[in-house]
């Protein structure tokens, strides 16, 4: 049996589009079984940046047989299924779109999204979109925390175009990913990088009767600029699932710190000598220690070692 490699490009239903790589023409896959057998239960077994293995039948179709191994997952955890959900896999950038003013910044998403992306070596870049309509004393606050953090912080807009050119930048010869709470604009940036993206869209939620303006499912596109993935307005980026002793690797701020605490186990919350805790509003933003606190008290096998 002759196997071809395939990148996942978007899927709905177990139906998935893939590209195949060598020809570049793009096919309708199904599983080749009920289910496509990946070691472990999954939420999303593809999803966009995935690589599989399948052969073509018939007429521009393909059994998909086999994952190829991730390099890396972009995932939240769904609290219905109780499964990590990856969102897109094998990307090299994160863009976290955010609003300059309304819907209001929530560094609490943002962090979240952050830890995600260092934990499986993500680059992050967060985007401060819609500038034109001004932006908040709370949005530049934020901005500056996490400028001195050392992560990339562009400000854009889809209408003076500023930093666009960035952005692209930023896309140039990598697989990047948009995430970002809904009404932030983040489809419209990509519309604006990508003038198909759209018309994209609209063909496949035609076919699938989905809505034509809101994206309802991750999809990816072959741009100029490098390979985008759009995915759908997140309300929640919940990370429950992460083991609770490794958060504290994930903001980084605390590295400086962290080895002068007398227990090498210490988890920066209340024990004694603890040079993290000591540093606040000193080294390390009140807002981001919050923050920090905020998802360890959420993260489920820290709620028993609290009890």
């Amino acid at each position: 049996m002759n196997y071809l490699e395939f990148e996942v490009i978007w899927g709905v239903n177990n139906i998935y589009s893939v590209l195949e790589l060598s020809s570049k023409l793009i096919y309708e896959g199904i599983f080749k079984g009920k289910v496509l057998e990946t070691g472990c239960k999954e939420y999303s077994p593809l999803v966009p940046g995935d690589v599989v293995l399948g052969y073509i039948y018939g007429s521009r179709k393909v059994y998909i047989d086999k994952r190829v191994n991730r390099k890396n997952i972009l995932w939240r955890y769904n609290r219905k299924a109780d499964l990590r959900q990856t969102i897109v896999s094998n990307v090299d950038n994160v863009l976290i779109v955010n609003s300059a003013n309304f819907p209001e910044m929530k560094n609490f998403f943002i962090d979240r999204v952050l830890v995600i992306a260092e934990e499986q070596n993500i680059i992050p870049v967060i985007v401060i979109n819609k500038i034109d309509k001004g932006i908040s004393q709370r949005v530049e606050e934020f901005s500056e925390i996490y400028k001195n953090l050392g992560y990339k912080v562009l400000k854009t807009s889809v209408k003076t175009f500023e930093g666009i050119k960035e952005v692209k930048e930023v896309l140039r010869n990598s697989r990047t990913s948009f995430i970002g709470q809904s009404g932030v604009g983040k489809s419209s940036l990509i519309n604006l990088i990508d003038s198909k993206a759209s018309q994209s869209v609209n063909e496949i939620s035609h076919k699938y009767s989905r809505g034509k303006h809101t994206t309802v499912y991750s999809i990816s596109f072959h741009s100029e600029s490098g390979i985008i993935v759009d995915t759908p307005g997140i309300k929640e980026f919940g990370i429950e699932t992460l083991p609770f002793e490794n958060l504290k690797y994930y903001f980084k701020e605390f590295e400086n710190f962290a080895s002068f605490c007398k227990y090498k186990s210490c988890l920066h919350v209340s024990e004694p000598c603890c040079s993290v805790t000591s540093a606040l509003g000193n080294g390390i933003s009140k807002l981001r220690y919050e923050s920090y606190l905020k998802i360890l008290s959420e993260l489920k096998n820290y709620k028993n070692y609290a009890r």
